[in-house]
């Protein structure tokens, strides 16, 4: 066989081999160097937390205070997250000896989150809220069900979860909670956290008072 015919050969083979790799190395750049980055950011202030009011065009009588606990989602990557989904995965409650206990009657539901985040931006999604108690009697208390064993006449932390099913808790009395916060995207990496809330129960009028009522805070993975 000829050089011409090897040079010939060898180029057939460089070429389909270039072609079968390039796609294959396209595709792992997206997904490491050039993939999104997802992650969860909360504080027990402004803007994150704060007290705002019920209104409806509907009903010009209502004005009744509300207390909203968000966090955001930032992506830090360099490409959009596409169909991004918040889901509030697991729910503990503690017992006497301070220990978590997961919440077997619990499933994932879905928390308010854009679908779609582009890179550098950081969006809020609402992991919770306290109505006053006049708007929690004669509007919330419908669908409240409470953790079991925890019934209370007291006011309730009402998580922010897109259904209120009446099959599981979908609301805290006063106590101490941890929850998972769970955040997928189709082209990012599935990002974690765990909030601990312990509330007393009660209301106040002042945005300072009431957050040493309910504190809210990030903690480490729980095991179980």
């Amino acid at each position: 066989m000829s050089s011409a015919e090897w040079v010939v050969i060898g180029t057939a083979l460089f070429l389909g081999t270039t072609a079968l790799v390039v796609p294959y190395l396209s595709e792992v750049l997206k997904r490491t160097v050039f993939a999104p980055r997802l992650s969860i950011r909360f504080a027990l202030r402004r803007p994150f937390c704060h007290m705002t009011w019920w209104t409806s065009p509907m009903d010009l009588a209502l004005r009744e205070p509300v207390y909203y606990f968000l966090f955001t989602v930032l992506n830090s990557g360099k490409s959009r997250a596409r169909l991004c989904e918040a889901f509030l995965e697991t729910l503990w409650q503690y017992d006497a000896s301070d220990r978590p206990v997961m919440i077997d009657s619990f499933r994932p539901m879905h928390l308010p989150l854009e679908e779609n985040i582009n890179p550098n931006r950081e969006v809020y999604c609402a992991l919770g809220l306290i109505s006053s108690a006049k708007y929690q009697r004669h509007v919330e208390s419908s669908k409240f069900v409470d953790v079991p064993g925890a019934a209370s006449k007291g006011l309730r932390f009402l998580l922010a979860i897109t259904q209120y099913p009446n099959a599981q808790p979908n609301c805290l009395v006063k106590g101490k909670y941890a929850v998972r916060v769970s955040v997928y995207s189709e082209n990012a990496k599935r990002h974690d956290a765990y909030f601990q809330i312990n509330w007393t129960g009660n209301w106040q009028d002042k945005e300072e008072d009431m957050f040493r009522e309910i504190v809210i805070k990030e903690i480490p993975r729980i095991a179980n």
